[in-house]
């Protein structure tokens, strides 16, 4: 593989990473779509302190899952 064909790949995963990310947001923070996914908005400073402790669940805090 080209170093060309690296770098498109890079910029692919970036673009669905922040693809993702937005997706998230709209589905938890639009009523409308939250409440077709039958979740309650938490608020974004509830979900903003969920994106910084996102490595919480593989931390081995969770116990008995």
């Amino acid at each position: 593989m080209s170093i060309e064909g690296v770098y498109r790949g890079i910029k692919v995963l970036a673009w669905a990473a922040v693809g993702s990310l937005i997706a998230t947001t709209v589905v938890c923070e639009v009523p409308m779509v939250a409440a077709a996914f039958e979740f309650s908005s938490v608020g974004i400073s509830g979900y903003v302190l969920a994106i910084q402790n996102r490595n919480w669940a593989n931390s081995g805090k969770m116990s008995g899952f």
